[in-house]
């Protein structure tokens, strides 16, 4: 079991509002480290972590193992297109292929404010916790 500050990769988690997936993918990152036995990363230094992760697997010094089920538990929404997110935020699709790549649900075109409305969300519940980073405000 991997864990990083208040979250453990044992339990189910519902990411809302993570608009280019950047903390998503961190979180996921962080549990893959932390099943390899890697030291614990606070969550303050969670991004700066998965970027030197990123440097590191560019430069083939350390891959990671893109097979990895670290990330299984994590149900991780937008509120935008796929296609908006390619347009606007330069990471987030490789974001969303490494999410998926580590066992990881990513769902586009979800509204915070109507997760009841969402079958996908409903067939995942109940989660042990729900992150809201920075949702639209509507």
């Amino acid at each position: 079991m991997g864990s990083c500050g208040r979250y453990r990769s044992d339990q189910r988690i519902l990411l809302v509002g993570d608009g280019d997936l950047s903390f998503s993918h961190a979180l996921a990152k962080a549990f893959e480290r932390a099943a390899r036995g890697a030291p614990r990363v606070r969550y303050a230094r969670l991004q700066a972590a998965a970027a030197a992760d990123e440097a590191a697997a560019s430069s083939q010094q350390q891959p990671h193992d893109q097979g990895s089920c670290a990330a299984q538990n994590l149900f991780v929404t937008t509120l935008d297109s796929e296609g908006f997110l390619h347009k606007f935020y330069a990471n987030a699709v490789r974001h969303a292929a490494e999410l998926r790549a580590r066992g990881a649900q990513v769902h586009h075109n979800v509204d915070a404010r109507s997760l009841e409305s969402h079958s996908a969300v409903l067939s995942a519940a109940p989660f042990h916790c729900v992150v809201f980073n920075f949702p639209h405000p509507g």
